[in-house]
């Protein structure tokens, strides 16, 4: 075999390798990026109850409760991420609609470190719970 032909054999092998690398990669994030599909189909509608909390504030410095609520709902205003403190202490991420909502986390705003019932579509993948909302409601 000449040194042309071994040289274009074994880059035809690292191409194909490199793309069946790239398929693979793609596959294993449950689809392309540029498609929503793979994650309305992995969903469930739910309703939670637990405390608006401020994500950032809360994991960083402990802070939480009804003397945090003021910074709570700056960071709100400021599209921090926000979750739901679940009565056994599970934390479920506000997630947005998809890359145009800018403030996924309005319909919290004057709920900051409050009690709520929230209905949405949750998912649940690598380590992290999250919830699309469609509903809030103040809970007792």
């Amino acid at each position: 075999m000449t040194g042309k032909k071994l040289f274009a054999l074994l880059a035809g092998g690292v191409a194909t390798l490199a793309l069946a690398a790239g398929a693979r990669a793609d596959n294993s994030m449950g689809g392309s990026m540029g498609s929503m599909d793979h994650m309305t189909s992995m969903g469930k509608q739910v309703t939670i109850t637990g405390v608006v909390t401020d994500l950032s504030c809360f994991v960083g410095s402990g802070l939480h409760g009804p003397t945090h609520a003021v910074c709570a709902k700056a960071c709100i205003a400021q599209g921090q991420e926000m979750g739901i403190k679940l009565d056994n202490g599970t934390i479920v991420q506000v997630f947005g609609k998809g890359p145009n909502d800018h403030m996924p986390n309005a319909k919290l705003s004057q709920y900051a470190e409050e009690r709520v019932t929230v209905t949405g579509t949750e998912y649940t993948g690598h380590g992290i719970t999250g919830i699309r909302i469609d509903t809030v409601k103040a809970a007792m």
